[in-house]
Order: C-alpha cells, then sequence, then structure tokens
C-alpha cells in the first residue's frame, strides 16, 4: 500500500449512462428541458446521447438520428446558436432522403428558415418559407402555414428593427 497515492471517488449516481432501450424516455425528457428552458442540461445530456449515437456502431434508424437533430435544433435555438442550427439543418438534408416523409421534409424546410430568419437572411428565409409552403400544401395543414407564414411577414419587415424601410407593399392573407 502506498499512502502517498490518492485514491479517487467515483459516485456513479451522478454519472449519465446511455442505454439504447432508453431512447424514448430520453426524447421525452431532452424535449421536456427544452420546453422548459434548462437548455444547458439539454446540451449535456444530448450531447453524450449523440456522442454514443455517432461513435459506435449501433441499430439507431435514420428516424431516430432524425429526431436527436430535431431535438438538438430546437437546443441551438434556444441557446442563440444560429450557426450551429444551421449547421443541424445541413445534417437533416442526408437524412431526409432515407427518412422521406412529408412531415419531416416542411420540419427541415421550417427549421431552415427559421434559422435563416435570425441570422437575418432575408432571400433564403423566403426561399425556405417558399419549400415549406408547398410541403403544407400536400399535408393541408393551417396551422403549420399560419407558422410560415409568421416568418415570412417578420422576414418582410426585417424583424422590425428599422421600420422605415420595410416593404408594405406585402399583402396578409
Amino acid at each position: 500500500w502506498n499512502a502517498t497515492e490518492s485514491i479517487q471517488n467515483f459516485d456513479y449516481y451522478d454519472e449519465f449512462i446511455f442505454k439504447e432501450n432508453m431512447l424514448p424516455i430520453y426524447f421525452e425528457r431532452l424535449s421536456n428541458m427544452e420546453h422548459f428552458f434548462a437548455s444547458e442540461d439539454a446540451k449535456y445530456y444530448f450531447g453524450i446521447i449523440n456522442e454514443y449515437v455517432n461513435r459506435i456502431d449501433t441499430n439507431i434508424t435514420d428516424e431516430i438520428k432524425f429526431k436527436l437533430l430535431k431535438i438538438q435544433f430546437c437546443i441551438e435555438m434556444i441557446c442563440r446558436n444560429t450557426k450551429d442550427a444551421l449547421f443541424v439543418c445541413e445534417k437533416m438534408l442526408p437524412l431526409l432522403s432515407t427518412v422521406g416523409t412529408i412531415e419531416d421534409e416542411f420540419t427541415y424546410n421550417y427549421f431552415s428558415a427559421k434559422a435563416h430568419l435570425l441570422m437575418t437572411e432575408s432571400d433564403l428565409t423566403f426561399r425556405f418559407c417558399e419549400k415549406a409552403k408547398k410541403v403544407v400544401s400536400k399535408l393541408n395543414d393551417e396551422f403549420k402555414l399560419m407558422c410560415i407564414e409568421i416568418i415570412e411577414v417578420i422576414a418582410r419587415f426585417g424583424s422590425f428593427k428599422e421600420l422605415l424601410r420595410c416593404d408594405y407593399s406585402y399583402k396578409i392573407g
């Protein structure tokens, strides 16, 4: 026994250990953290889950990876990391070909429009809004159409920063 060596105590109750069969519960908890603005906690646990999913070859499907990216996007937007949110949108794009639901296509376009809106890139915002409107017409969902139109109006009026430079020729409705 060497008394000069320090013994490292480890409290295993404080450590988060990823289990693949618990993914639905993790999604629910991450979503709750994000909705209740516990963004730093959500980012911490998301980092652990994402590292496991990307590092180890698992049975995780593209649908689950897409769900993870949706949660990551929301976390990045709450933390005001718009560049990282755009990077998440870029990671969603290849998964759209394998996941391929209309709902996911709308999510990608809506998220991209939101991120470009916060980066004050109105031309790209309009482009993604138009794509999202085409998808919404297939879904026949008025609430989603309203969300896209709100983003479009905010982009048109320059986020209401300078009212004298706004384009007032935009017709609502």
